[in-house]
């Protein structure tokens, strides 16, 4: 009896362990989350930091956290004014404490150093397979609808909900953005074939009066002839006339 006891203890605890191990594994590893602008190298980020522009990016939630009106406001966008800027281009700081704008100060002066620096690779670029997912994630950070125009109010509902993207690793917005291409792309074909017919009408109207211009034309030049040989007769006439007086 003692030795099942010990047995059945000995498995709880095995399973507990497991159980535990698989949670931290699945804490401590959000690689297929990170944005394809994200910089190689790193199992799990919590935050990263943009010291060109002093903006944090919450990759668990996929919101951006930036500095207006002298608090911090969360938005799955930036506003307008940082629509220019190329976040595969500028050096992030990757962090992992909770809440990290608490520390902005220290962050501005810490990572200072790293404004204007262009030379860290991103996953986009990496050919390493960990990032065979997150290499498609393209996540935006402007707004195709509004120009980037984003306020900052309040935090989007998809991101409740899988982080916003669907199985394929597509954001909304990224799913937003090749809607509104097939939409243009669409508008565009329909352009072109009203333009086609519109081309072809205009063909058969040249048609139509060319071939009334010419039947007019060969109207009048058989008229001129039909004149010329009229008054051609009556010259012949007239001559017979004449001769046959003077005999």
């Amino acid at each position: 009896m003692k030795k099942i006891i010990l047995s059945i203890g000995f498995l709880v605890a095995m399973a507990s362990f497991s159980g535990t191990e698989a949670a931290n594994i699945n804490v401590n590893i959000n690689i297929g989350m990170q944005p394809a602008w994200g910089p190689v190298g790193y199992n799990y980020v919590a935050f990263y930091y943009f010291p060109d522009i002093n903006v944090y990016y919450n990759v668990n939630q996929g919101l951006f956290h930036f500095p207006r009106g002298g608090r911090w406001v969360s938005a799955r966008y930036l506003p307008g004014a940082y629509r220019h800027y190329d976040l595969y281009g500028l050096y992030k700081v990757v962090l992992t404490d909770n809440n990290p704008w608490r520390f902005n100060q220290r962050h501005m002066v810490d990572y200072r150093h790293f404004r204007g620096n262009r030379n860290q690779i991103v996953i986009r670029n990496s050919h390493d397979n960990r990032y065979r997912d997150s290499r498609r994630n393209e996540v935006r950070w402007y707004d195709d609808n509004n120009r980037g125009n984003n306020n900052g109010r309040g935090r989007d509902s998809d991101y409740g909900r899988n982080n916003g993207r669907d199985s394929k690793g597509r954001s909304t917005a990224d799913r937003q953005h090749d809607s509104n291409r097939s939409s243009r792309d669409n508008n565009y074909r329909e352009e072109n074939k009203r333009t086609d017919r519109s081309s072809g009408r205009n063909d058969l109207k040249y048609a139509e009066v060319s071939r009334s211009e010419n039947a007019s034309r060969s109207s009048s030049e058989r008229k001129s002839e039909n004149k010329g040989d009229n008054r051609s007769s009556s010259r012949s006439e007239a001559g017979r006339s004449s001769a046959s007086g003077r005999r």
